[in-house]
Formats: structure tokens, C-alpha cells, sequence
């Protein structure tokens, strides 16, 4: 539920932003931007809970890039791919169904690490 909401004004940010760039083909394959899309969407749900402290700006950059290079990522090619799925509402549905289901996914092996760190044994 949560990453729906996120996702929810995710989309209405990038709305209001405009998508005027149409790319015919993403630069990044579906599954890579699944990834990397629900790992900044945790990174930009922290960053607008507060949860990540002063320079929250700077400290939420940095994130955001070890995000994009964990994957590998440029920030022009999430950028473009980014805005080739929004631009294709009728794509975008589904993509957004990825995205919420890797964030799940996340929340379930954190929420796993810690129960793990709170019990060694299991």
C-alpha cells in the first residue's frame, strides 16, 4: 500500500514536470528500471520521512547515485527511461505493478535482515 501511494505522487510529480522527450526505445531494459525505480522510490520515501538526517539533500543525492551505480546505471539512462514509460500510459500500468512489487520484495528482506540480526539462531 505504501508503494502505491509513493508511486501515486511519483507519477503526479513527473506529470507536472512535463514529459515532452519521447524516446522510441528505453535505454534501460524493463527489468533493470523495475530494480532501480523501487530502490529509489524506498531512497525518496526515507528522504520524505525525514528518516534520512541533515544534509538531507546531499546525503539523498549520494544514495540516489549508489542506487543508480549498484545497477550500473547513468542517471541520463533512468532519466530516459524514466520518461519513456511515462510518456506510454497504456505501458505504464504495468510497469508501476513491477515497481510495487519490488518495493514489497525489499521491505520483506529488510524487515527479514532485521529479524534476523534480532534472533542469529534462525
Amino acid at each position: 500500500m505504501k508503494g502505491r501511494v509513493i508511486l501515486a505522487v511519483a507519477a503526479w510529480l513527473v506529470v507536472g514536470s512535463g514529459c515532452a522527450d519521447r524516446v522510441e526505445q528505453p535505454p534501460l531494459e524493463r527489468e533493470t528500471f523495475v530494480r532501480v525505480y523501487a530502490e529509489i522510490q524506498l531512497l525518496e520515501a526515507a528522504h520524505r520521512q525525514r528518516m534520512l538526517r541533515a544534509p538531507q539533500d546531499q546525503n539523498f543525492k549520494a544514495l540516489r547515485d549508489s542506487a543508480l551505480g549498484k545497477f550500473g546505471v547513468s542517471d541520463s539512462a533512468f532519466v530516459q527511461t524514466y520518461r519513456f514509460w511515462y510518456s506510454r500510459p497504456d505501458a505504464l500500468s504495468g510497469v508501476l505493478d513491477e515497481v510495487i512489487a519490488a518495493v514489497d520484495s525489499l521491505e520483506v528482506e529488510a524487515d527479514q535482515r532485521e529479524k534476523n540480526r534480532g534472533n542469529p539462531s534462525e
